[in-house]
């Protein structure tokens, strides 16, 4: 277009216009002078009355059309906001819609929250006006997200198949509620389109089913984003690997491995919870830059060796959460710790270690040495127990020994890190770190800086166990112990403040952030009070230079690593 073009635009919009208004004030004066004693002897009336009606109808429908057509334009024209150009109006949508982290519930969120929340934003935006309902619909990709789910309340997946064009697409499948759903045939009519696939399964043969398929129906060839869960609400520990298939996402010697192996190499992100996979025949590509791998239980420690082997054949690989990944110690096995060491994640950014038994972290620590700048190590209950199969009996030197030492087996295994964050989450089953051991946790790590607890119950133990011993503070090259800057406490109950003051008070604390409740506990009930306005958070705030009061539902973000989420 010209530089011209919009001006004689508008010359020829004034023009029309004022020839319309000048059409119509003629047509309504020539109108009245319609008479009997104006017609021709040759023209009857009912001839002039039987066009009246059909003209009328006419005129009627133009300005029907053109009255919300001017009015469109104008608003228009006079929203600043439609002014901007089409794709920044497009990006500020796409960010609204899709936007993973705001506005987000405190507790965090589902796979089918997450779905909520997008098909809600775009109702939202698609009601506000004919202009922005009319670029939703010109776009495809604001329909992309093909969620099908058993007696599902989300909107027709069918709609947005339809609205989402030729656009690349995301399935989402989620059987969750026990019922059937038309995965199979969604793949099969149109799994080359899919550019991500997220299955929340609680039937492992629909996995393999729809696995299958894709493989067949060449899906492979667009796919760069697989999410694959098994859902066991009643199975809690992971099954042990067995020459059985129903474990499985692809049986050992399938008919398509090779597929499935040119599939796992075209992945820029993958996902597994709960499902098998046969490690020892895996590998990935240079492409593959995010990995997550959740409550799966490899074998005996020797099984840790294919597991890294094939991790790490993803050479360009920057963040890796392993979640709820267990082996189990055996007397007599002990893998080759010259293989463990040449094993290498060289482009590492971001780590995630959490919920790990204790043989385990031996195994998996001193790999990750050199990923120290970029560790998150979350620590809960069974990161002091050795996991072992009650066939084995006691299972070996580690297994028998008490928590104290498993806890002084863990600062060694720890110290080389130079940690300087942990995350410690009880979730109240057992009190793991009662009788000293976080204390000597602490003592064994004096570079942390950042201590955050998840899941606490509070009583004067637990505060006595955190505070830095005054040798500590006088002479720390000595007698080491962690002299905390930050100070996270969420998901918590206190039972006594007896302690917390000096607790603080014993370290150089610059930041709090607290999200507990006052519990007081009778024989017959458990009374809750809220710390708003108490006497210690308003200690707290007079004594910590940045205090934050948050609600006891809040959740540490490392937390949320082990919901299944969409992205």
């Amino acid at each position: 277009m010209t530089q011209n073009e919009p001006c004689v635009t508008i010359e020829q919009w004034e023009d029309a216009g004022a020839a319309l208004v000048t059409a119509l004030g003629d047509y309504a004066k020539l109108s009245l002078s319609l008479t009997p004693k104006s017609l021709d002897e040759g023209t009857k009336s009912n001839e002039i009355t039987a066009k009246i009606d059909p003209t009328l109808k006419a005129i009627l429908g133009q300005m029907d059309k053109l009255s919300p057509i001017l009015l469109r334009t104008r608003n228009r024209l006079a929203s600043p906001f439609l002014q901007l150009p089409k794709e920044i109006i497009s990006r500020i949508f796409m960010s609204y819609v899709f936007d993973p982290i705001s506005p987000k519930p405190s507790w965090g969120s589902t796979l089918e929250e997450e779905i909520w929340c997008i098909h809600s934003r775009l109702h939202t935006l698609f009601h506000v006006c004919s202009s922005w309902r009319q670029m939703l619909l010109a776009e495809g990709t604001f329909w992309s997200i093909i969620a099908v789910r058993s007696r599902s309340k989300w909107p027709s997946f069918e709609c947005s198949l339809q609205r989402a064009g030729g656009c690349k697409l995301y399935l989402v499948g989620d059987d969750t509620l026990y019922g059937q759903i038309p995965l199979i045939q969604v793949l099969t009519e149109h799994g080359p389109r899919f550019r991500a696939i997220n299955l929340n399964i609680h039937n492992p043969g629909v996995i393999r089913d729809a696995i299958d398929t894709m493989l067949q129906q060449g899906a492979t060839e667009s796919l760069t984003e697989l999410s694959v869960r098994w859902t066991r609400e009643l199975d809690i520990i992971p099954p042990l690997p067995s020459g059985h298939d129903f474990n499985y996402i692809l049986p050992r010697n399938h008919p398509q491995q090779s597929s499935f192996t040119k599939m796992m190499g075209a992945l820029t992100a993958f996902r597994i919870s709960g499902i098998q996979l046969n490690w020892d025949t895996l590998a990935f590509s240079h492409r593959l830059i995010e990995l997550q791998v959740d409550s799966i239980m490899l074998g005996d420690d020797g099984a840790i060796i294919p597991f890294l082997h094939a991790l790490s054949s993803a050479s360009g690989l920057r963040d890796l959460k392993i979640i709820s990944v267990a082996t189990f110690s055996r007397p007599g096995v002990v893998p080759d710790r010259a293989i463990l060491s040449s094993i290498k994640f060289p482009k590492l950014q971001s780590l995630l270690l959490q919920d790990l038994y204790l043989n385990t972290l031996e195994l998996l620590i001193p790999i990750f040495t050199h990923a120290r700048h970029c560790l998150r190590l979350f620590l809960t209950k069974i990161c002091l127990r050795v996991n072992t199969l009650e066939s084995d009996g006691l299972g070996g030197e580690l297994a028998q020994q008490s928590e104290l030492d498993r806890a002084t087996v863990l600062c060694a295994l720890l110290k080389p890190l130079s940690l300087d964050t942990l995350i410690l989450g009880e979730h109240n089953v057992r009190r793991v770190w009662r009788d000293g051991t976080v204390s000597l946790l602490l003592k064994g790590l004096p570079t942390l800086k950042t201590l955050k607890l998840y899941d606490w119950t509070f009583e004067r133990m637990e505060w006595n166990n955190l505070t830095r011993p005054q040798a500590a503070q006088d002479n720390p090259q000595e007698h080491p112990f962690a002299a905390l800057e930050n100070l996270h406490i969420v998901s918590s109950r206190i039972h006594s403040e007896r302690g917390v003051r000096d607790m603080v008070v014993s370290h150089p604390l610059q930041r709090v952030v607290l999200g507990a409740v006052a519990e007081t506990l009778t024989s017959v009930q458990t009374y809750k009070r809220s710390l708003e306005g108490s006497e210690l958070v308003e200690w707290f705030r007079r004594n910590v230079p940045e205090f934050h009061l948050v609600g006891e539902e809040e959740h540490l973000s490392e937390f949320e690593s082990t919901a299944w989420r969409l992205w």
